[in-house]
C-alpha cells in the first residue's frame, strides 16, 4: 500500500441549483486530473447535525482511466451510512436520512481523497454489488484484497485527504 502524496485538485465545488426556488440540490465539482500519474479517487459527504460520519457518495470510487489529464465534472449524490440506523426512526427522520440531495440550511462537509490502486479496486468491486441492489455483507462474493492469508476479506489502505465545506443558504 502506498498513500498518494497529492490531494485531489479541485477547480470548483458548488451547489447545482437550477433556479432560485429550488430547495434541494446536488453538489457539483470539477477536478483537474494529473496526466502524469494513474489516479484513483474516492469521495464522501457529511451533513452537519444529520450524519454521524462521512458517507461515500453514489458511485464515488473510480480511477482516471477514461479522463486522464482532463477536467472531470462530477456530482456528489448523497448516500446514507447504513440501513441498520433506521430501526427506531420516525417517518420524518427516515425520509431525511434517505434523501439523496442536499437541502437549504445544510452545512455539507466534502471529503475528497486519492487512494492507491488496491483500495480503488476493492471499493469499486463493493460499489458494483451495491449498485446492483445487493448487500455486500450478505451476498457472497470475493472482492480484491491486499491482505495476505486464507479466507480474508477487507482492505489495508490509506488516503490523501482534502476537506471542503459547502453551505446551502
Amino acid at each position: 500500500m502506498e498513500i498518494p502524496e497529492t490531494t485531489v485538485q479541485i477547480d470548483s465545488l458548488y451547489l447545482n441549483i437550477q433556479n432560485p426556488e429550488d430547495t434541494a440540490a446536488l453538489i457539483r465539482m470539477r477536478i483537474q486530473d494529473d496526466a502524469n500519474a494513474y489516479n484513483c479517487y474516492r469521495f464522501f459527504t457529511k451533513i452537519k447535525g444529520l450524519d454521524m460520519t462521512f458517507n461515500q457518495v453514489s458511485m464515488g470510487t473510480f480511477d482516471d482511466l477514461t479522463f486522464n489529464g482532463m477536467n472531470l465534472f462530477f456530482e456528489l449524490t448523497r448516500m446514507p451510512s447504513s440501513n441498520m440506523m433506521v430501526a427506531n426512526m420516525t417517518p420524518e427522520e427516515y425520509e431525511n436520512y434517505y434523501r439523496v440531495s442536499f437541502r437549504k440550511g445544510d452545512v455539507i462537509y466534502v471529503k475528497s481523497t486519492q487512494t492507491d490502486v488496491a483500495t480503488c479496486r476493492y471499493w469499486t468491486s463493493l460499489q458494483a454489488v451495491i449498485a446492483g441492489g445487493q448487500n455486500p455483507f450478505i451476498t457472497p462474493g470475493t472482492h480484491p484484497t491486499n491482505i495476505k492469508g486464507n479466507n480474508v476479506s477487507g482492505i489495508w489502505s490509506g488516503y490523501c485527504v482534502r476537506y471542503d465545506t459547502v453551505e446551502f443558504k
